[in-house]
């Protein structure tokens, strides 16, 4: 049996799927992919105004997250939708964050909410890493990416100005810039990840392009090599080419994954 995406030292993190949304992924990478090669593919507490209010929170709705106030002074309440879920859209156009240029400003969210709000604070956690901001220290998070608005919004509609506050730096402690990237994001385990797959995806490649597998394995290769990419890409902030830390190799994975599943498409067609 062919194993895909195998090592016998080294696992990624599980990331489960439902199969209906591993075929929504699958459409919308293969079809912006094969689109430019002339071919189509299918597989078979602090509310200023209740205008401002409701316009906050239908930005965090489109964004993935649930956000509205509660009566008798109770706290407001957070939760994330399936979008905030799945957030796949960034995976796939990852050169739109890679491209960005970097003015040299750090975003720092700090936060003190209290255990009696744990359900709110650990939304909003799961959300801070959706928006792939890194984790510095504690409740300390930190991005190169202007999040104001979403900051904003959070105001507005989620009551975080009880319990945050966002600084704008230039430095950090004085740390070099890869010091920063390095300590808030996990670099290590992704280039770990990012060479597993780049690894696997030319075995993969060579085995496709050398017509060495049957027909009928081809599918069950377009799913593994979608769940790889996932959870490689889960783990990745996007950053800025300015911020990439030596040993990154995003745009090699990038690649590699349209290679592939380019090739699977003309097979399968």
């Amino acid at each position: 049996m062919w194993h895909w995406f195998d090592h016998p030292g080294f696992s990624l993190p599980v990331v489960r799927r439902r199969l209906g949304e591993e075929l929504l992924d699958l459409v919308q990478m293969t079809a912006k992919l094969l689109a430019t090669q002339g071919r189509s593919f299918m597989w078979n507490r602090s509310f200023p105004s209740t205008l401002a209010y409701d316009g906050a929170r239908r930005r965090l709705y489109k964004a993935g997250l649930v956000a509205y106030r509660r009566g008798a002074g109770k706290e407001p309440v957070l939760r994330l939708t399936a979008k905030g879920e799945r957030a796949t859209d960034d995976i796939f156009r990852p050169e739109r964050w890679w491209q960005r240029r970097w003015p040299g400003i750090w975003y720092l969210m700090v936060y003190d909410i209290p255990e009696t709000q744990r359900s709110y604070r650990n939304v909003l956690r799961h959300f801070l890493r959706r928006l792939r901001i890194g984790r510095l220290q504690g409740s300390v998070w930190i991005t190169p990416r202007d999040i104001r608005p979403e900051y904003d919004d959070l105001v507005k509609a989620a009551g975080i100005k009880s319990y945050a506050y966002l600084f704008e730096a230039r430095t950090v402690l004085g740390l070099p810039t890869e010091q920063v990237v390095r300590s808030a994001w996990p670099t290590d385990l992704l280039e770990q990840c990012q060479q597993w797959y780049c690894e696997n995806a030319r075995r993969n490649w060579d085995a496709l392009r050398l017509k060495q597998l049957p027909q009928k394995s081809l599918w069950a290769c377009a799913r593994e090599t979608n769940r790889a990419f996932r959870a490689v890409m889960a783990l990745d902030p996007l950053l800025p080419k300015a911020l990439w830390p030596d040993g990154y190799r995003g745009a090699e994975v990038i690649a590699w994954h349209r290679r592939l599943l380019g090739e699977l498409a003309g097979q399968l067609e």
